[in-house]
This record gives C-alpha cells, structure tokens and sequence, in this order.
C-alpha cells in the first residue's frame, strides 16, 4: 500500500506507456517457471512496475536464444535480466539496473585442482557456458578455443556433472536453485576463486520503443528501488 501511495503520481502524471511484450528465461532465482506458474526475484520487481504504470502482466518465459530474438526483433517488446554490453547497447534502449550479479567459473567437486587466478587455465581447457551470454565473448577475448556453448544454465550443468567438461561459467547466486531443480547435490558443484566479471542487469526494449516510454519505465523502477519492498526483495 505504501509503494502504491508513493507512486500513484507515476501513472497519473503520465499517460498509459504502450503495452509491453516482457520476455525472460527460467533462471533461478531471477526468473522461475514452474509449470507455467512465473515468479522470482526479477519478475517480483518487474510486477511491481507494471502495477505503478497500469501495464498488463504480459512476462512470458522462453528459450535465452529465442527470447533475445523476439526482443531485438518485435517492436513493443522487452527482455529481461540483461547485461547492458558495448555489443547490445544500440541495439536496444534501456531501463535499469534492476539488480546485480556476477559471473564465476565453476568446478566439479571432484577436480582436486585449486583455480583462483584465470591465468593458471590452459587455453584449450574445456568451459561449458550458456550460447549468447556475455562470458562467450569475455573468453573467446582471453583466448580460449574450447568453448562449449549450451542453450541454457542448466544443460552446462548437466555436461560439468558428467564431466565431459572442466568448468563452466555459472552466477553462484543462481547455481544453488539450479542445481535443487535438477534433483542434484548442492555441494555436487562448487564455485572456484576466478570471477569473470560483475554486471548490472537491465531491462532491455526494441530499439524502437519512444523515449518517453523508456522514460516511464525507468522513473517507475527508481521509485520501487526507494521501496521497502525493494529492500526486501533483495535481502
């Protein structure tokens, strides 16, 4: 109620922003579909800003790879958590951060090998990481040739646990939810000492979308960011 009372101005003070075709993957605990029942840390939030603006709940889960192309391909539509990168960024207008996370390699818990320092990998060490994410570009960067590329977090997951794989690029946020959906041990994979990178995470819509909607958007998500219930939602 007191979000509401905050923030009533937002929508009165401007007219209805178009409605907004949202698109996310399952990514625990940002994006969560269970059997078509969406909710998660990210979703909660961006609820809560399409509450502010009278915006019809229209998230829908699919496919990273897909989801991206509707994005970049379908006026009036958005995806969600993304990281703002130089090769994103015209390609869409964006709204955040929303929130932030990082970016770690994993191992399995059976490599007895201690990795705190990227230089100490070989270059054709085998890294499992999902197809599109940033970290394919950060690594590809660094020099590694023996990428394996998956459609999404939990099939590199599955090729680490069947070790047909080194490592794999995970958010140690999210690995422990990952690994609970897939009936696996959580200690079964452990997070090592090298980070790739931090990122902030956005909301990014068609290029196409008006400046005046990015504009509503935006205001909306700093007043939930001045909420308790943003606090709470990122204790």
């Amino acid at each position: 109620m007191a979000l509401a009372l905050t923030l009533i101005g937002v929508a009165q003070a401007n007219s209805a922003p178009p409605s907004i075709q949202f698109y996310s993957e399952h990514f625990p605990p940002f994006t969560i579909d269970d059997h078509g029942d969406i909710h998660g840390e990210a979703v909660d939030l961006v609820r809560k800003m399409m509450l502010l603006l009278n915006h019809p709940d229209t998230i829908k889960v699919k496919p990273w790879a897909r989801a991206y192309k509707r994005a970049l391909r379908d006026p009036n539509s958005a995806i969600f958590l993304i990281a703002r990168t130089p090769e994103r960024e015209n390609n869409f207008k964006w709204v955040g951060p929303l929130m932030q996370d990082r970016i770690s390699l994993c191992q399995h818990k059976n490599d007895q090998n201690q990795y705190d320092d990227i230089n100490q990998l070989a270059l054709d060490s085998k890294i499992a990481l999902p197809r599109g994410y940033p970290e394919q570009a950060v690594l590809t960067e660094m020099g590694f040739n023996q990428l394996r590329l998956t459609n999404n977090p939990t099939s590199a997951i599955n090729m680490l646990l069947k070790q047909r794989v080194s490592l794999i690029s995970c958010s140690p946020k999210a690995l422990w939810d990952l690994l609970m959906q897939n009936a696996t041990p959580t200690d079964e994979i452990q997070v090592t000492g090298i980070d790739l990178y931090h990122v902030d995470l956005y909301i990014a819509f068609h290029h196409q979308t008006s400046d005046a909607t990015i504009k509503q958007w935006q205001q909306a998500l700093e007043q939930v960011k001045a909420s308790s219930e943003y606090i709470e939602l990122n204790d």
